[in-house]
């Protein structure tokens, strides 16, 4: 490689792409909206200044860059802004695409998301793509972004994408998603246990995977990277069992959260504050699908650590 260019290096999932980079002796450029704070995360990388939804600044970072590691996006299942998901996860790839057509970039390692496939199947693989009629706006963001990354491969783009579950560990610039959540139950500060749970899988095996990916996987490819299926009842029990001071919530019903979930996207928008629970969190959690690895694993060599220990590093 000769200049890297990382988009969301300061995200869960950017953060430890950039350091396995670094560590490697790769010329690492991040495109980031506030050079500043990301330093504090992103020690040995080129700081650029600018934001995933500017074409012209994006293609400003791609100058001289050869690969890419994208990996911007908005990670939450709800916003005040529905429309955000769209214009930073879909036209944030548009972007990205665009610049590296204009520039002559070569590589593009894609992260997308398990969302893109059938999450009813159990197991779920590869060849499933989604068939919800009705996403949320989260994945409906990121099928779309998918489908425009798969495009610029049919048309010659040596691109990849990697497809991670639910992502936790430290090293992001704030947590997000699962990461906040295991904070959230290590401080006391989840009220209930809602229902279901969620595949799971560390960000430093995610970063792993994307560069081995890069690595050993066909141009076009697309894997699946998910360790393990972990009720919040179970995540909570762990956290618990690591830090016994650490409360153990109560569970709340199914049909509980479906009502709170009813009327917790309108009331949130309202209010403009992020409700408890929101429908495409709830449906997230209640999913039957179950996410199966087993192409990057026998593909690529991908292994992924327990999640007790991947936990044990989220609080260091």
């Amino acid at each position: 490689m000769k200049m890297v260019l990382v988009t969301g290096g300061t995200g869960v999932v950017g953060a430890p792409i950039v350091a396995l980079l670094v560590a490697g002796g790769a010329q690492v450029r991040c495109l980031v909206r506030d050079p500043r704070s990301a330093a504090t995360v992103l020690p040995g990388a080129e700081l650029i200044a600018g934001d995933i939804e500017d074409a012209d600044q994006v293609g400003a970072a791609m100058a001289g860059c050869d690969t890419v590691f994208h990996s911007a996006g908005i990670p939450e299942q709800w916003t005040r802004d529905p429309a955000i998901f769209q214009r930073v996860n879909c036209g944030g790839t548009a972007n990205v695409l665009a610049a590296m057509r204009a520039s002559g970039t070569r590589r593009l390692l894609h992260v997308s998301t398990q969302d893109t496939f059938d999450l009813t199947r159990d197991p779920m693989d590869e060849t499933m793509p989604s068939r919800d009629p009705h996403p949320s706006h989260y994945e409906g963001s990121k099928i779309a972004a998918q489908k425009l990354v798969d495009r610029a491969g049919a048309e010659g783009m040596d691109v990849r994408s990697i497809h991670p579950c639910a992502v936790y560990g430290p090293g992001a610039i704030r947590p997000t998603g699962m990461t906040a959540l295991l904070w959230g139950l290590r401080l006391g500060k989840v009220p209930a246990l809602l229902p279901g749970g969620l595949p799971v899988v560390h960000n430093a095996d995610v970063a792993k995977g994307a560069l081995l990916a890069l690595e050993k996987g066909a141009p076009g490819s697309h894997y699946i990277l998910c360790e393990s299926y972990q009720t919040l009842r179970q995540m909570a029990e762990a956290v618990h069992a690591r830090f016994p001071d650490a409360p153990l919530p109560r569970e709340m019903p199914l049909w509980l959260a479906k009502v709170l979930a009813g009327v917790g996207d309108p009331l949130g928008r309202l209010f403009g504050v992020k409700p408890m629970l929101g429908k495409g969190e709830l449906s997230t959690l209640i999913r039957t699908g179950r996410p199966s690895a087993a192409k990057a694993r026998r593909e690529l060599g991908w292994t992924a650590r327990p999640f007790a220990e991947g936990l044990e590093s989220t609080f260091q």
